[in-house]
């Protein structure tokens, strides 16, 4: 698969089309990569993105850090 073992970043993880690529890059249907950072301007959605993966039984540790 084309990101297995990828270090992958994705700028403006918390808009609309960054939830949909982490939710996508998350399930492993493009391999699963090694480590997956999401910067966004807004810390509340930031938060709010946190909290929802830390309930999810998928989620890896490096997902929901703060």
């Amino acid at each position: 698969m084309i990101l297995e073992g990828k270090r992958v970043l994705i700028t403006g993880g918390t808009g609309s089309l960054g939830k949909v690529l982490v939710r996508r890059l998350l399930s492993g249907e493009m391999g699963k990569p090694k480590k997956l950072i999401v910067f966004s301007r807004d810390e509340a959605k930031q938060h709010e993105m946190r909290m929802e993966y830390r309930h999810r039984i998928a989620a890896t540790d490096e997902v929901i850090l703060p």
